[in-house]
């Protein structure tokens, strides 16, 4: 996968007994130049799965103990009876590796290729041993897959920290983003209609100490005018 090239075959199987002892997975693609050889690899993995009763009248907290060993194995983690369709504790069982990724950059040579040491893992958060673990009884073959270093996946891996999903997260953002843009408009239009107001109070204001202080000046320019009148008139 990202374009390996002169690579025909990009998958691999290795028999699970190569890692079931938890030490060492090797395979080769001849085509590739590639010998592979990786120690410390981990065949297994300690999960708890929810333990959910079935009973419409309950689960004793033996039946529950007896689901988790028939079905994984595994311990139940609870302490007593269990409701119907109750989420009860967990079920602490094994799970094993189904899937090995590698992640291969170019040599000198065109169509060779090394283990990229950036890359102990082609999934978040890239340790050597961040690999697929879904398989319970253990599978008869584990599938190894080869990236090369410029695959997209990886880059996808990293932004989304495994997830490998853009999508709640961005439309989270999304819809905040939309929410503080309404909120702004509205602000904005609730300040501008505040400012229309008081300038309109102000203006109204205005306009009514003109009108009194001419209604006074009229009144003074009357008062004043009436000595005269009478001595005309005398």
């Amino acid at each position: 996968y990202g374009e390996l090239d002169d690579v025909k075959f990009y998958n691999a199987e290795v028999a699970t007994a190569s890692v079931a002892a938890n030490t060492q997975l090797q395979f080769a693609i001849p085509d590739a130049g590639l010998s592979f050889t990786r120690n410390g690899v981990t065949a297994s993995k300690t999960r708890l799965s929810s333990a959910v009763c079935q009973n419409a009248n309950g689960c004793t907290l033996t039946e529950m103990q007896t689901y988790c060993t028939n079905e994984f194995a595994g311990t139940y983690t609870g302490t007593g009876p269990c409701k119907s369709a109750g989420l009860c504790y967990e079920c602490s069982h094994l799970v094993y590796l189904t899937e090995y990724c590698a992640v291969l950059k170019e040599t000198a040579t065109a169509g060779t290729y090394i283990e990229d040491p950036d890359y102990p893992s082609c999934y978040f958060p890239f340790t050597a041993n961040s690999q697929r673990f879904d398989s319970y009884p253990a599978p008869a073959a584990v599938i190894v897959t080869l990236r090369k270093s410029n695959d997209p996946f990886l880059a996808l891996q990293r932004i989304t920290e495994g997830r490998m999903d853009f999508g709640s997260k961005v439309i989270h953002e999304r819809m905040a983003g939309y929410g503080l843009l309404v909120a702004g408009i509205l602000m904005t239009c609730i300040l501008l209609f505040m400012i229309y107001m008081l300038l309109s109070t102000h203006s109204e204001i205005l306009e009514e100490e003109e009108e009194a202080e001419a209604r006074r000046i009229k009144i003074g320019g009357s008062h004043a005018s009436s000595p005269a009148t009478n001595t005309a008139a005398q």
